[in-house]
């Protein structure tokens, strides 16, 4: 059965997509599927795919997260917990939500500040921070972040 994502929350659609990526480790993980396990594994690949491509149309509509929605949500340097739409790259490098402190640099506050200033639209950015608890630099795209809980 494929899911129709729209009859969803968006959240539960990401929530879903976990569950369906654990199935399918768990079938490829298996060395000879039955016939009902290799249309189980169709289907499930089938659903990640519909769920992908849902997240492709919710980025489309426009951009969630930029460096100065960011600085006005949770202030100077904060420890975050970033969410990743499915399927994009910080997905896919980081897993399904990653802890970081975040990092602004002068040239992202002296950019921050003037978006806010001249209320610019939200535009994606490079996000630099650094990975907890490792404190490993990092950086990836707000385009990719579909949401941010804050550690406090």
């Amino acid at each position: 059965m494929i899911i129709d994502p729209k009859t969803f929350p968006e959240n539960q659609n990401y929530v879903m997509y976990e569950l369906y990526k654990s199935m399918q480790k768990d079938l490829l993980d298996k060395e000879n599927l039955t016939a009902q396990e290799t249309q189980k594994l169709a289907s499930i690949n089938a659903n990640i795919t519909v769920i992908e491509h849902y997240a492709i149309e919710k980025r489309a509509e426009g951009i969630r997260w930029s460096l100065t929605s960011i600085f006005q949500s949770t202030g100077m340097n904060p420890t975050l917990i970033l969410e990743f739409y499915p399927g994009t790259k910080s997905y896919n490098n980081f897993g399904k939500n990653l802890v970081v402190n975040v990092e602004f640099s002068e040239a992202d506050l002296v950019h921050i500040f003037k978006s806010i200033k001249n209320q610019s639209p939200r535009v994606t950015g490079q996000l630099k921070f650094k990975i907890v608890p490792e404190f490993t630099d990092a950086e990836l795209n707000t385009g990719d972040i579909f949401g941010i809980q804050s550690s406090r």
